[in-house]
Parts: C-alpha cells; sequence; structure tokens
C-alpha cells in the first residue's frame, strides 16, 4: 500500500474461504432450567424412530438472504445431541436425520443479532433472544423455515473542542439513566466505547435499541491526555443534567451526534500505591469514582496513569468528592484479595503525595446450625450459598466472595473490607433463615464493620 500525505485509505478489506469463517461462534452459553427439559429412556426392544428433517434459510429483517451464517439446532430433550451449521451462499441451511420433537433453531453472523421471538428460553447471552422452535413429528421433512436476524444498529459523530476543531483520542461511550440506592444515576453500559480518529471521529457499533447518553472524556488511562477537558456529554455540556437522549432503533444507523468538549477548572491527584507489606506495587487495578456520598450523578470509575515504581496519577480532575479504590482481585470464590479505599476531596488545589495502602481483610468464620436433631433431614452443603453483602460501595469492592462450606457445616470467608450484611443468596427447599449470631449476639439486620487483619 503505498501512503500519501492526507490519504484516508478505504476498503483494505481481507478475504478467507467462507469454509474457514468462525463468524460469531455460540461460546457463551446460559444453562437451562432444569423444568424446561425432559428426557425419554426407551426400551432396547423398541423399533427406532424414524428421523426428519430441517430447511429453511437466513435472512435479514428487510427480506435479504445471509450468506454463510452459523446455524445452531438445539434440541430441547437431548440438549448433548444439538448440532451447528453453515448456511451456503444463498442462505440455506439443512439438518438432516433430527429426531421429533422439539427443535430451537438459531444464527448468528456478524454485524446482525437475532430478532426477537415469543421463546421464553434465554439460552446464549451474546444473543438477544432464542430463534423459531420447530415442532418436528417422526419422519417429517420440514421446510421453509426462516431464521431473521436485525442489523446491528450504529452510531457516529464527531468530539471537538470548545473552538469546533475535532479531538483526537476522546474516549466515546454511552450512558443510561438507573436508579439505586434511592438516587438517579448515569451508569456506563455494556456497548462498546471508541476512541476518536484524527479526524475527531467515533463510531459505536452493536447497540439494543433504547434511549441513551453519549458522553466523551480524555485524560484517563485510555484516550488522550488534554489537561482542561472534563467528562462532556451530548450535545456540548458538562453539566449531565443538561445532556440530550439519543433515541437507537433497531438497524438504525444514527450520523452526526457530535459532542463538544467543555473546558473548565480541572486538578491533578497523584500519590502512591503500596502493597499490605508496605511495599511500592503496581498489582490489581486503581480507579477514582465519585462518591455515593457526593451529589455527582454519574458513576464512571476512570483508571489511573501508574508508573513502575508504584506513583500514580489522575489528570483532569474537577472539584468534587471521590473515593480511590485498589483492588486485587480475588484469589478464589471465598477470599476477595488485598483492598483500599480512600476518599478524596478536590476543591482548589492539585491533590498530590496520597499514600494508598492495600489491607488483606478480615475473615469471616463460623457454622451452620439447623433446627433439627434428625443429620438425615438436613441438605447438602452446595444448596446453601450466602455472601457478605457491601453496605457502603465506597468502602468494599465490587466483586464480593461467596462462603466456603465444609463438610462440617462450619464455612470461611476471607479478605472482606468494609461494612457487610451477610445474606443467603441460595436456601435449600423446606429451610429458611432462623437466626444470624455474632459472639452471642443477634446480627440478623445489622451491619457489621470489617477491615482489620485480624478481626
Amino acid at each position: 500500500l503505498r501512503v500519501r500525505s492526507g490519504d484516508a485509505l478505504a476498503r483494505i478489506d481481507f478475504v478467507i474461504p467462507a469454509s474457514r469463517s468462525a463468524s460469531q461462534p455460540f461460546s457463551v452459553v446460559r444453562s437451562i432450567p432444569a423444568s424446561t427439559l425432559q428426557f425419554t429412556v426407551r426400551g432396547g426392544n423398541q423399533a427406532p424412530r424414524p428421523a426428519g428433517t430441517i430447511r429453511g434459510r437466513v435472512v435479514s429483517t428487510d427480506g435479504r438472504v445471509l450468506s454463510y451464517a452459523q446455524v445452531g439446532m438445539l434440541q430441547m430433550r437431548a440438549p448433548a445431541d444439538s448440532r451447528t451449521t453453515y448456511a451456503d451462499a444463498g442462505g440455506a441451511f439443512e439438518f438432516q436425520e433430527v429426531p421429533a420433537g422439539s427443535v430451537l433453531l438459531y444464527a448468528s453472523k456478524a454485524g446482525y443479532f437475532l430478532v426477537e421471538s415469543a421463546n421464553p428460553i434465554l439460552m446464549f447471552q451474546a444473543i438477544d433472544k432464542a430463534g423459531p422452535t420447530v415442532d418436528l413429528a417422526d419422519g417429517e421433512h420440514r421446510t421453509g423455515v426462516e431464521i431473521k436476524l436485525a442489523r446491528w444498529a450504529t452510531l457516529t459523530g464527531r468530539v471537538l473542542d470548545e473552538r469546533g476543531e475535532p479531538l483526537e483520542g476522546a474516549a466515546v461511550q454511552l450512558m443510561q439513566v438507573r436508579y439505586e440506592r434511592g438516587r438517579r444515576w448515569l451508569i456506563p453500559t455494556d456497548a462498546p466505547s471508541d476512541l476518536t480518529d484524527d479526524l475527531g471521529v467515533y463510531r459505536l457499533y452493536g447497540l439494543a435499541p433504547g434511549q441513551y447518553i453519549v458522553s466523551a472524556a480524555v485524560g484517563d488511562v485510555r484516550s488522550a491526555e488534554l489537561p482542561g477537558y472534563v467528562r462532556s456529554y451530548f450535545p456540548g455540556t458538562s453539566i449531565p443534567a443538561q445532556a440530550q437522549f439519543v433515541a437507537i432503533n433497531r438497524s438504525q444507523d444514527a450520523a452526526g451526534i457530535d459532542v463538544r468538549m467543555s473546558r473548565v477548572l480541572t486538578f491533578r491527584v497523584a500519590g502512591r500505591m503500596l502493597d499490605a507489606a508496605g511495599q511500592p506495587s503496581t498489582g490489581g487495578s486503581i480507579t477514582l469514582s465519585p462518591s455515593w456520598r457526593s451529589t455527582s450523578v454519574t458513576s464512571v470509575p476512570v483508571g489511573a496513569r501508574l508508573r513502575p515504581d508504584g506513583t500514580f496519577e489522575f489528570p483532569n480532575v474537577p472539584p468534587g468528592q471521590y473515593v480511590m479504590q485498589v483492588y486485587r482481585g480475588r484469589s478464589n470464590s471465598w477470599t476477595e484479595g488485598a483492598f483500599a479505599a480512600l476518599p478524596v476531596a478536590v476543591s482548589d488545589r492539585d491533590v498530590t503525595d496520597l499514600i494508598v495502602r492495600t489491607s488483606s481483610g478480615s475473615s469471616i468464620s463460623g457454622r451452620i446450625v439447623f433446627d433439627s436433631l434428625d443429620p438425615s433431614k438436613r441438605p447438602a452443603a452446595s444448596a446453601i450459598e450466602f455472601t457478605p453483602v457491601p453496605v457502603d460501595p465506597d468502602s468494599s469492592p465490587v466483586n464480593v466472595a461467596s462462603a466456603s462450606i465444609g463438610p462440617d457445616w462450619t464455612f470461611r470467608i476471607a479478605g472482606v473490607n468494609g461494612p457487610r450484611r451477610l445474606r443467603l443468596l441460595r436456601t435449600p427447599p423446606g429451610w429458611t433463615l432462623k437466626e444470624v449470631r455474632a459472639n452471642g449476639i443477634d446480627v440478623m439486620d445489622r451491619p457489621i464493620p470489617f477491615g482489620s487483619p485480624n478481626q
């Protein structure tokens, strides 16, 4: 490729054989509720039942055939016998030797979603809804089955500075309104984010229908370092309440959604990160988020620029109340790992020389006791699950642990920080929680503070 100054080369495409195209394999599976499955065991002397055939095609919602889409078939009575195949150039597919019963069909192709259907079973987390269901009789040859896919919705625009010039390296993401703990928050969505190019252009794809708020930011660990700009919202405000919603319909290409960045007085938050032994560390993640105690309505944690000597820096921080969190991650299902939380108030100057030291946290141990004298009536340990739920999001990590329950009904949870409430997530049928006691005191509905390694 010969590239000259100012060129914008397009359509540099790579073409591979369809037989080697993985399309979008269904690798993320949601388990099927046991009550929806029926298994039939037949005697060895019975004659085999004649198998059938299912033929159809994969089309888009506007009627165009979709070539080489991946097609799957799930037999509801025997999930292990499910299969996948590929449609041909004309979008046609076929499954042969299909036993009688209810068969769920689904398809996937890059750039498309499955159209919603009435089937209530959501099999794959990567797919909006399950596809059509075919009830096949013995030896039946079903034809004309259509699996419809809807093209992804997209959203494009530019990010501009206060003079209307393009900003390169701005991080653009979609947000939606959520109500948590009695407050209205702007929460980032699961939609992919994007960085603007040299023309200030961004493009977001794979969007589900809905109402969104488009935000842009610079200065975090991913985006360009441009001092003086704070998170801004479409069409051009730093105040979330003044942001305008963008409505996205199915298969819509929304263009011209330009965000003008706001320049305000910002400050720098910096310091050093230490491990539990007091040594400089760079392991884990460090984020700065608006405190739940603040008046902010935006809950978007930003990452720090972290150096090998353990020093960190958050540029472009506007005045406000924040909480800095360091988290090493869980080492197993019942240990939350080293954690630290530090409140930070930014007013009229840089906040520097902070020291954030992680703690190994507290441990919770005890025993589960049943109000029954007959051991044979006790459930299996796997039928019980409980976890220490954070009471204060500022002082606890999001990824909490679940108790490890031993065969003698003793349990243990480690690496716990911040006030918690012990909550049962799963109980065996016929059993309910009677009480929770710590050192002889009933603490069933009372938050318990944690954080000391010796606690």
